[in-house]
């Protein structure tokens, strides 16, 4: 294979490709299995006789073009990467979804908090500031990391995130013998702060592999996050009351659990739901894999061409220049 300043002729083994600093004269290859196709100017060379004069030149080369480039593309990654993506986020919006479990979960809670604090005015009502100052949280605590996200690399925002999450868990086992408003601040708000940054990193992770299919994935995505409270549910009732027994107490409309051997196993669900999540978190984040940028990374070999004196490069040597671009 040779190439001259007059002309470019493709060998058999394969035809290489010159792509033009300069918009007029640009000639763009792609590989295809085990050969290099031509466009444009380059591939009309390829059917004319080395001496038809400068005219093929104009189909490579703008005139006072003195340098040209050949671009080899980077791969792009195997699909596999885009599906171990993807169910990794849905097992991180599967954990998620224990934010839909509170309702099961507030019994419970306000009656250990009632008798671990003796604070008998605590209702159901009351409680329900805990949801309350979490979606409060959550709103904010997702502006401000919208606002630090571009300037922290992504998988280590997420994983400081994670970290936030389980935290509010194991401090909550602490909280619910010492104070309720502690409670709202742990579990309501710092948990709703982790929430929020997990939700949207992950739920925005399989859209950038699958842009075609945005709709599929967000579908999948968010049944991750909403099926999550169906087994959260039953974690919950399996391990504080197995046995299902019923509220023993009646303050005014309310009823609420007495018996030590539900109200003693509240602590330890709270370190069991936030070992179990963390933990499940972390081997999901750090299976993720981001797709490649949207610009293209090309592997370019730069080829002097004088304006007074045809150069020609032989195939051994142009191949080996090729070489060394790699």
């Amino acid at each position: 294979m040779s190439f001259t300043k007059k002309n470019f002729v493709g060998s058999g083994k394969g035809d290489l490709v010159l792509n033009s600093r300069q918009g007029a004269g640009d000639v763009h290859g792609k590989e295809k299995g085990p050969e290099r196709v031509v466009n444009q100017g380059a591939e009309r060379s390829k059917h004319r006789n080395p001496g038809d004069g400068d005219e093929n030149l104009s189909d490579v080369v703008d005139s006072g073009q003195s340098r040209e480039t050949i671009s080899c593309c980077r791969r792009k990654l195997p699909p596999v990467r885009a599906l171990v993506s993807v169910a990794a986020c849905v097992l991180v919006q599967f954990t998620l979804g224990i934010s839909y479990s509170f309702g099961n979960l507030m019994p419970y809670l306000t009656s250990y908090i009632r008798n671990a604090t003796g604070d008998t005015s605590l209702d159901y009502a009351r409680t329900l500031w805990i949801n309350t100052g979490g979606t409060l949280a959550g709103c904010v605590g997702g502006v401000v990391a919208g606002l630090i996200e571009p300037h922290v690399p992504n998988r280590l925002f997420l994983l400081a995130a994670c970290a936030i999450f389980g935290v509010s868990f194991f401090a909550t086992a602490w909280a619910v013998k010492t104070s309720f408003a502690l409670v709202v601040v742990f579990f309501g708000m710092l948990g709703a702060v982790g929430d929020a940054i997990l939700y949207a990193g992950c739920g925005s992770i399989p859209l950038q592999w699958f842009s075609k299919r945005r709709g599929l994935v967000t579908g999948i995505v968010t049944a991750g996050y909403g099926g999550g409270a169906f087994l959260w549910n039953q974690v919950i009732t399996l391990w504080i009351n197995p046995n299902n027994l019923q509220p023993d107490l009646q303050d005014g409309e309310d009823v609420y659990f007495t018996q030590p051997e539900v109200l003693d196993k509240v602590p330890s669900c709270f370190l069991l739901l936030g070992g179990v999540l963390s933990g499940t978190q972390l081997v999901c984040l750090l299976a993720l894999s981001y797709p490649p940028s949207d610009e293209k990374h090309d592997l370019t070999l730069t080829v002097p061409l004088p304006d007074e004196s045809p150069e020609e490069l032989t195939e051994s040597e142009c191949e080996e220049q090729l070489k060394v671009g790699r």
